[in-house]
């Protein structure tokens, strides 16, 4: 009896741990299979953290060379914009920056005053005619480059640019403010006594540079791109030949390039003369006149290129002066 019921609970014990046991089994076959799962993930991940490892490798190695560029770009543009912003000062050059851009071009003078034949004691007006005829007979009237400026952080670009003598000198021309900047630099090395400036006219679409050459004889307007002195116009002559018939014809020298120019005259071709502002009739030239009579004329010569034209400027290594017309400007003079 006792045995029995001992078997009894055995029995019911053993099925008990054999449900128990069954349940563990499965529970251990399917975490097995999950830890197959996890393995292959892990594996997985391990081959995509190899593959990213070798990307983020690249990029650095990416980003360390686009960093060094980086520099060196920003060091360019630093320089660039240096470059830029003195370009800048240059084609919108405020008045007052004009006396030192005057000052630097003097030693340039100083340097061709020996090729143009020009020395310090000379008449003042045997001055004005070597260094005006030299101008016109070895440059060449010509517009500016465009030119690119930085104006509030945009590159823009303008033709206007005013050019150091040594740079009109390398084009071998320049527009009629490089003109008057090399003959200011001539004439102001080699004054005594006299006075030189820069003088500018202008109407509402367009501005024209001179020079004003003051003595004590009076003054002289000598306009290099106009190929024009104190009521008289420079012409290169040339005599030609039709039907047994000879004329004399002119050009502006100005217009020619210095080259032909210097062939044309060592040839016999041409010879430079000077005519009335008005006509043909040649002309005496490089004669000092009254303050007034200098200004009028000049204006007059350029009225149909500058209808309207008044005096605007006027400049040297210690002044700059802008003027609403002629009459504020010949009343500071005075």
């Amino acid at each position: 009896m006792d045995l029995s019921e001992d078997y009894s609970r055995l029995l019911e014990d053993h099925l008990s741990l054999r449900s128990e046991h069954e349940s563990l089994r499965a529970e251990y076959d399917s975490i097995e299979k999950e830890l197959e799962e996890l393995k292959a993930a892990y594996s997985e991940l391990e081959r995509a953290y190899s593959s990213l490892k070798e990307d983020y490798e690249e990029l650095a190695s990416s980003y360390q060379g686009l960093s060094e560029d980086l520099e060196r770009s920003r060091e360019e543009l630093s320089r660039l914009s240096s470059l830029i912003d003195r370009i800048s000062m240059r084609i919108l050059l405020p008045t007052n920056l004009l006396p030192s851009m005057l000052s630097q071009s003097i030693e340039f003078g100083e340097k061709l005053m020996k090729d143009i034949g020009i020395k310090k004691g000379m008449p003042p007006s045997e001055k004005a005619r070597r260094a005006l005829e030299w101008i016109a007979l070895n440059m060449q009237y010509l517009e500016d480059d465009y030119h690119l400026y930085l104006d509030d952080h945009a590159l823009i670009a303008w033709e206007n640019f005013l050019s150091l003598p040594n740079e009109t000198l390398s084009r071998r021309g320049g527009d009629c403010e490089d003109l008057s900047i090399l003959l200011y630099a001539i004439l102001e090395a080699s004054r005594d006594d006299e006075e030189v400036y820069v003088i500018g006219i202008r109407n509402v679409d367009s501005q024209h540079w001179a020079i004003l050459y003051v003595t004590d004889l009076g003054y002289m307007i000598i306009d290099p791109a106009a190929s024009y002195v104190t009521d008289a116009r420079m012409g290169l002559s040339f005599m030609m030949k039709r039907d047994e018939k000879v004329f004399r014809v002119w050009l502006s020298p100005i217009q020619l390039h210095g080259d032909l120019k210097k062939e044309l005259i060592e040839a016999g071709f041409a010879e430079l003369h000077y005519y009335e502002v008005e006509g043909l009739a040649e002309e005496e030239a490089y004669r000092f006149l009254d303050l007034e009579k200098a200004i009028r004329s000049w204006i007059r010569y350029s009225w149909e290129a500058l209808p309207g034209a008044y005096v605007c400027l006027i400049a040297d290594e210690t002044l700059a002066l802008e003027f609403n017309s002629t009459e504020e400007f010949l009343e500071w003079m005075e």
